[in-house]
């Protein structure tokens, strides 16, 4: 018997219902049964009993409870009171990004970090918003930095803590030598005829624009999909077309052959947050990451890149 197994019991004991553990543990129902039976034939005597179709505790399965839910307590306690003692921050992170926005914003205090916590290491996953919240609730990953336009604050706040970071203005980016450059300003209508690349397959950055361009009769011409913004940003540059982009984005690539066009309306900003599964405790590394991560001074040095500047 391991900390995991007591911890499906615990979890179970709390739920009264085996179907809502297994939710919550993100595991499937027949094989949260087989350790419970497993532990039952180990201990001797059943945990629980089925009473208007909850689960409860036996006698012995209460007082085996009631022994475990200490300590795992315990253990938790013991994890972090080892690494404040000792005054030593370390420890293991696994971090999600967003593929359209996560890994600029990870990046500008990922390195500070290190240097100041040279004990904590870091593995990076990056996907799509929506696949990154499912691996923090699987708890394969300790925190993700999302695209706050795809976090629900009714159904998402849920199941995760967010914090919410900085954002960034969103922008055209077209070649030099389209007739869009010496524009000032565009609205969709002006787009009407443009070819048009999108970010991520319109799953990111561009959803929201396609879907509010065909709502005003705009069909956009699609040549080109690419998770790669250097790949898109010299297709733009080669006036392949033209592509929606955070301006931070578009600020990192010094190309003579692109600008940025401000938009009129209907599509503003885009807001990077970080997000942690609710209610789950956080080990010594993860808070130490968070209270860094999260203080917005540490972005000071970037807010010339998150906002438009009008060329003179």
């Amino acid at each position: 018997m391991d900390i995991r197994q007591l911890a499906y019991f615990v979890q179970i004991a709390e739920c009264g219902s085996y179907s809502l553990a297994s939710q919550k543990l993100y595991i499937t129902q027949p094989a949260l049964s087989k350790v419970i039976k497993n532990m039952e034939e180990e201990m001797g005597f059943p945990f629980f009993y089925t009473y208007q179709r909850r689960q409860r505790l036996t006698d012995a399965g209460q007082a085996f409870y009631e022994r475990a839910a200490k300590l795992l307590k315990s253990y938790n306690e013991l994890i972090e009171t080892t690494y404040v003692n000792e005054r030593i921050d370390k420890g293991h992170l696994s971090v999600g990004l967003s593929v359209a926005a996560g890994g600029s914003m990870f990046a500008h205090v990922l390195f500070p970090f290190t240097a100041a916590y040279p004990m904590i290491t870091f593995s990076i996953l990056e996907r799509e918003t929506n696949l990154l919240k499912e691996e923090v609730l699987k708890k394969n990953l300790d925190l993700a930095y999302i695209d706050l336009f795809y976090f629900d604050q009714n159904k998402d706040a849920e199941n995760f803590d967010v914090y919410p970071l900085v954002q960034s203005e969103n922008v055209v980016v077209t070649c030099v030598d389209n007739p869009l450059a010496r524009m000032t300003d565009l609205d969709y209508e002006d787009l009407r005829d443009q070819n048009m690349i999108l970010y991520n397959g319109g799953k990111e950055v561009a959803s929201q624009t396609e879907v509010e361009m065909r709502k005003l009769g705009i069909v956009p011409n699609i040549v080109l999909i690419s998770t790669q913004w250097n790949f898109i940003l010299d297709a733009v540059a080669n006036n392949m077309g033209v592509v929606f982009c955070p301006y931070y984005i578009y600020s990192r690539y010094q190309n003579p052959r692109i600008c940025a066009i401000k938009l009129c309306k209907h599509i503003g900003f885009r807001q990077t947050g970080i997000i942690t599964k609710k209610n789950e405790y956080q080990t010594r590394a993860c808070t130490c990451f968070l209270d860094y991560a999260t203080d917005l001074t540490k972005y000071d040095g970037i807010k010339d890149c998150l906002m438009y500047h009008a060329a003179p």
